[in-house]
């Protein structure tokens, strides 16, 4: 194990010195041959839509050590997404998880071209909304039945009509008073005879035809007179 590891040692530092080689010239004269190895190399970044960074650190052109693994982070803009990676013309998109890919051992200068494309949003279907209605403000029937005023209505009176009895007079032992007393008696009930509608209709009835009578007679009389004034 201790061998494998030196040999390894051995190997990273013939390739980190320059190395002088030498070829036979066929015209006689020596060549000579020299070999530098790099000790870092360039990355160079291509992003359209896009931003960049190695390591933490955004640039368009970075240096890194030779053999290194850094790692690359592509942050698209707003409204964008990464639709394709290219390193040195290698498609190494899906490579790449979540928006990082981290490079193997760099051995030489690195071309890394982005390209990015908008977000077509899906269109948003918004649920159907069920149509408002609107309740008709229903009146509760009013079952209260409408106050009639009634009407003043007249009861009949049954009360029989009051009449007034004649005022009799009790005779007194008063001789003198006693005549008046009568006379007084007679002339209330003549009275009260008198107030009644019927028999005052009857006596108008009769005093009518009593006229009537008295002028038919007359007219036959006034007819015989002029008969005989006439022979």
């Amino acid at each position: 194990m201790k061998k494998i590891a030196v040999m390894l040692l051995c190997l990273c530092l013939i390739a980190a010195f320059p190395l002088t080689a030498f070829a036979q010239n066929t015209n006689g004269g020596d060549t000579h041959i020299s070999t530098v190895v790099p000790s870092s190399h360039k990355i160079t970044v291509d992003a359209d839509g896009a931003e960049v960074l190695i390591n933490g650190t955004a640039a368009t052109e970075f240096t890194v050590e030779r053999l290194s693994a850094p790692t690359i982070t592509f942050k698209p803009e707003s409204g964008k997404q990464i639709s394709s990676v290219m390193l040195n013309g290698e498609d190494i998109t899906d490579k790449i998880t979540d928006g990082s890919y981290t490079l193997e051992s760099v051995y030489q200068d690195i071309v890394i071209s982005v390209t990015t494309e908008a977000i077509i949003q899906p269109p948003t279907v918004e649920p159907p909304t069920e149509p408002t209605t609107e309740n008709p403000s229903t009146t509760e029937p009013d079952d209260t039945e409408p106050a009639t005023e009634n009407p003043s209505a007249t009861e009949p009176d049954d009360t029989e009509p009051t009449t007034e009895t004649p005022s009799t007079t009790a005779p007194t032992t008063n001789p003198q008073s006693g005549s008046q007393g009568n006379s007084a008696t007679e002339e209330s009930n003549t009275n009260n005879q008198g107030t009644n509608p019927i028999q005052t209709g009857q006596a108008v009835h009769i005093a009518l035809w009593i006229v009537f009578m008295i002028s038919l007679a007359a007219i036959i009389v006034l007819s015989r007179r002029h008969s005989k004034k006439d022979n």
